[in-house]
C-alpha cells in the first residue's frame, strides 16, 4: 500500500530534521519559521508510514494506467 519509494521516504525524513533543526537553531523572533515544524511533521509521518494522501490524490489510479496500455507494444510506435 505504499505510493512513495524509498528514495523518497529517506528525503522526507532528511528534509523533517533539518526543518526541526532550523527552528531549533534560530535566534530571537521566529515569525513564520512557527510552521516549519507542522510541515516537518506531516513529512516525517508520511515517510515513516510510506503513504502520502496528497500523492494518491495526485496520481491517476494504476488500474486506468494499466488498462489503457495493455495491448500496445514498446517497441511499435503506431500503436496508437
Amino acid at each position: 500500500m505504499n505510493n512513495i519509494s524509498t528514495l523518497n521516504r529517506i528525503f522526507r525524513i532528511v528534509l523533517s530534521l533539518g526543518l526541526i533543526a532550523v527552528v531549533l537553531n534560530g535566534s530571537g523572533p521566529l515569525g513564520a519559521m512557527v510552521y516549519l515544524p507542522f510541515i516537518s511533521i506531516y513529512a516525517g509521518i508520511t515517510a515513516f508510514i510510506g503513504w502520502d494522501p496528497v500523492n494518491a490524490l495526485a496520481k491517476k489510479p494504476e488500474k486506468a494506467i494499466t488498462a489503457t496500455h495493455s495491448h500496445t507494444h514498446h517497441g511499435d510506435l503506431l500503436a496508437h
